[in-house]
C-alpha cells in the first residue's frame, strides 16, 4: 500500500512520539532505578553506622575492664594471687560480653613466681576449680601452653610494642575452648613490663548480636582487620579464610573490593554476589573504630528495585495511552497542514538539484507555513550569493596557491643540488638542505667553486617569513654569490653586499650571513660572520667545538660596517656543520627548545660517516623533537673533509 507525503508525516510523527516516550520512560527508570539504589544504600550505610557505634560502645566497655585491671595490678606490687583473682572475676561480673579475662605475667616479674604464672577466670558450664560452682572456672594457663612464644598474639604484642591490642579471631585450645577475640593491655611498672591484662569476647555472642539485626531477606556479616569471617549467616564460613582468600580462589572482583576495603579501614556501599548463593545483593559497611573490624548489612537488589519497576509500569501505561490519542490528532491535524508543506517541499527538491533562481511565491500565509516560506525564499538569496562569493574566493585561492607554488619553485631552482658533486673533487664530501616553515622562506644556502680551485660556502637566515622574505633572500643570495666569484675575501664581501642591500631596503629586511672559503688541498678556512649563529666541528674523536668566527652585524640594517674575518682548519675527517637558528629554535609541542646543548650532544652521538649521514641524523631530530611542525625554516650544510 502506498502511502502519501500527509500519512507518512503523520505517522513519523507518531513514531517519533512513540520513541521518544520509549527513552524518557528508559531515562526515567534508569534514574529510578539509580535513585532507588542510591537510597538504599545510603538507608543501610546510616543503618551500619550505627550498629558499628553499637559494637563499639560494646568493645569499649570491654576495653574499660581491662585498662583498669592493668592499671590496678600494675600500681600495687604486693597482689595475691587471691587478689588478682578477685580483680578478674569482678571484671568478668562486670560486663556480660566478657567469656574470659586472664592476668599473664612475664617469668620473673612476681618475685614469688620465677617461673610462668598466668591466672585465668572464665566462664563455664564445666567444672575445673569453680569459684561459683557452675558459672565462673579458673585455671592457670601457664600449665596448658608457654604463652611467651610466637604465635601466641594477645601477650606478644602487647609486649613487643608495649602498646594495647585487639587481636585476631581465633580458636582458644588450653584456655577457654571456644572461638574468642581478646582484648590485652600490657602492665606496666615504672616503665618495666610486667605482663599483660586480658579479657576474651564469645565470638558465638558477637553472631547472636549481630543475628539480631537480620530481618527478612537481609544478612549481617562481621569481619575482622585481615578479612577473617567472624559472624555470617553460613557458620561454615566463620573462621575458615579470608575474603580475600576467597576471592583469589573464585576470581570475584566484588569480593577483591570488599577485602581491599575492610583491609583499609574504609566505610562504604556497593553491590555484592552472596558468598553461598546466587542472589545479588546492595551491601554497607563500616568499621568499628575500637577493633577496626567491619560490620556489613546486605538487603536483596531486588527488594529495593520494587518500587522503580512499578514507578516504570505507571508510565508505560500512560505513555501508551499518550501516543494513541497524539497519533489520532495528527493524522486529523496532517491533511491540514501538510498539503502547502507538499509544494514547499518541491521548491526544495529543485533546489536540491542545483536551481538556484527556483523560488517559493506562496507568502501570504500569516503563520508558520508563510514564515518558512519567507525563510526558504531569504536562504535562496543568501545561498545564491554565498555561492557566487564562494567561486570567486576559491578562485583567488587557487591562483594564490598558484603562485606561491610557482615561487617555491623558482626558489628551489635558486639553491644549489643537495649533494653537489663538484667535478674533480675527492678531498671533501659536501651536502646542504633546505626545509622552510611555509611554502617559501627565507633561509638559503650555497656553495660554489672558485677559478682558483678553492670552495665557498655560505648559509644565511632573512628575517620573517613568506614571500617578501623569499624575494629578499634571492635578491641576497645573488648579490652575494656576485661579490663571492670575484674572489674577494669574505670580510669585504660581506660589507660591499651589506652597502649594496642598503640600497633598496623600504621593508627594513635584513639577513644573517655566513661566508667561509675553503681549500680543499690543504683544510684551510677562512671565514667572516654577519650575525650568524657559529658553526661547529666534529673532530675525528667526536668532539665537537664551535668555530671561532668573527661576529658581525646583520646585512641591511646599518651602513659602513667593517666585517672581521678569522682562519681555521679541517683535519682529514673533521666535519664542518653549518646551520640557521631553525634548528636550535625548534620547539617540542611542550615548548621547551632544541637548544645548543642538546645539538651539540646529538653531534657528538653521531656516528662518522659522510656528509649525508651526519645532515640526516641532524634533520631527523629536528623534526622528531618538534613533531613536524616547524615555525621556522630548517637549513643545514656538512662539509666532511676526506683527505
Amino acid at each position: 500500500m502506498r502511502l502519501t507525503v500527509r500519512w507518512k508525516l503523520a505517522l513519523l510523527t507518531a513514531l517519533t512520539l512513540a520513541a521518544f516516550s520509549a527513552v524518557w520512560i528508559s531515562v526515567t527508570f534508569l534514574q529510578q532505578r539509580r535513585a532507588a539504589v542510591a537510597d538504599a544504600q545510603t538507608r543501610l550505610l546510616r543503618e551500619v553506622q550505627l550498629h558499628t557505634a553499637r559494637f563499639d560502645t560494646m568493645f569499649r566497655s570491654v576495653e574499660q575492664i581491662v585498662r583498669g585491671l592493668a592499671g590496678s595490678i600494675a600500681i600495687h606490687p604486693d597482689l595475691s594471687d587471691e587478689q588478682i583473682a578477685e580483680h578478674l572475676e569482678q571484671g568478668l561480673l562486670a560486663n556480660p560480653l566478657v567469656f574470659g579475662s586472664a592476668a599473664a605475667f612475664e617469668p620473673g616479674a612476681l618475685p614469688d613466681r620465677p617461673g610462668l604464672f598466668s591466672p585465668y577466670l572464665f566462664r563455664s558450664a564445666q567444672t575445673d576449680r569453680p569459684r561459683a560452682p557452675g558459672a565462673i572456672l579458673e585455671k592457670d594457663l601457664a600449665f596448658s601452653y608457654d604463652y611467651t612464644r610466637p604465635g601466641f598474639e594477645w601477650y606478644t604484642v602487647p609486649r613487643d610494642t608495649r602498646r594495647v591490642h585487639w587481636t585476631e579471631p581465633y580458636l582458644d585450645t588450653g584456655g577457654g575452648e571456644i572461638a574468642m577475640c581478646t582484648y590485652s593491655v600490657p602492665i606496666l611498672r615504672e616503665g618495666r613490663f610486667m605482663g599483660v591484662a586480658t579479657a576474651d569476647v564469645d565470638l558465638a555472642d558477637l553472631r547472636r548480636v549481630a543475628g539480631d539485626l537480620g530481618v527478612r531477606d537481609r544478612f549481617v556479616a562481621m569481619f575482622s582487620r585481615r578479612g577473617t569471617v567472624v559472624s555470617y549467616p553460613d557458620p561454615a564460613a566463620i573462621l575458615h579464610g579470608t575474603i580475600e582468600a576467597e576471592a583469589e580462589r573464585t576470581g570475584r572482583e566484588d569480593l577483591r573490593r570488599l577485602a581491599a576495603s575492610v583491609a583499609a579501614g574504609r566505610p562504604g556501599a556497593g553491590e555484592m554476589m552472596g558468598i553461598d548463593d546466587a542472589t545479588l545483593y546492595l551491601i554497607a559497611h563500616a568499621p568499628i573504630p575500637s577493633t577496626g573490624w567491619t560490620l556489613l548489612i546486605g538487603t536483596p537488589k531486588a527488594e529495593a528495585l520494587a518500587p522503580a519497576f512499578v514507578h516504570l509500569w505507571t508510565r508505560v501505561i500512560e505513555s501508551v495511552l499518550m501516543v494513541a490519542l497524539a497519533a489520532g490528532l495528527l493524522m486529523l491535524a496532517g491533511l491540514w497542514v501538510t498539503r502547502p508543506l507538499h509544494r514547499l517541499s518541491d521548491a526544495v527538491s529543485r533546489l536540491g538539484g542545483g536551481d538556484l533562481r527556483e523560488m517559493e511565491q506562496d507568502v501570504r500565509r500569516n503563520d508558520e507555513i508563510g514564515d518558512l516560506a519567507r525563510a526558504y525564499n531569504t536562504m535562496v538569496g543568501q545561498l545564491s550569493r554565498y555561492v557566487e562569493a564562494l567561486t570567486k574566493q576559491t578562485r583567488a585561492r587557487e591562483a594564490a596557491d598558484s603562485e606561491l607554488r610557482v615561487a617555491r619553485e623558482i626558489q628551489q631552482a635558486l639553491l644549489p643540488p643537495p649533494s653537489p658533486g663538484f667535478s674533480g673533487s675527492v678531498a671533501f664530501d659536501l651536502r646542504g638542505t633546505n626545509i622552510p616553515a611555509e611554502q617559501v622562506g627565507g633561509d638559503f644556502f650555497d656553495y660554489f667553486m672558485l677559478p682558483d680551485g678553492s670552495l665557498v660556502l655560505l648559509i644565511a637566515d632573512v628575517s620573517g617569513k613568506g614571500v617578501p622574505a623569499a624575494i629578499f633572500m634571492a635578491v641576497s643570495r645573488t648579490v652575494i654569490k656576485n661579490l663571492a666569484m670575484e674572489g674577494l675575501p669574505p670580510a669585504e664581501v660581506l660589507r660591499r653586499a651589506n652597502t649594496a642591500l642598503l640600497a633598496d631596503n623600504a621593508r627594513g629586511l635584513f639577513v644573517t650571513v655566513f661566508l667561509a672559503r675553503y681549500s680543499p688541498a690543504s683544510g684551510e678556512l677562512t671565514h667572516a660572520s654577519a650575525g650568524h649563529l657559529p658553526p661547529m666541528v666534529i673532530g675525528i674523536d667526536r668532539s665537537v667545538r664551535t668555530l671561532s668566527a668573527s661576529q658581525g652585524t646583520v646585512l641591511g640594517c646599518l651602513e659602513d660596517q667593517v666585517f672581521s674575518q678569522s682562519s681555521d682548519r679541517l683535519e682529514p675527517g673533521e666535519r664542518l656543520v653549518l646551520y640557521t637558528d631553525g634548528l636550535t629554535e625548534a620547539r617540542s609541542p611542550s615548548g621547551q627548545l632544541f637548544g645548543e646543548a642538546r645539538l651539540r650532544q646529538l653531534l657528538a652521538e653521531t656516528p662518522a660517516g659522510d656528509s649525508r649521514e651526519t645532515l640526516d641524523a641532524l634533520i631527523g631530530a629536528a623534526s622528531e623533537f618538534q613533531a613536524d611542525r616547524r615555525a621556522d625554516d630548517l637549513t643545514a650544510v656538512v662539509l666532511r673533509r676526506t683527505a
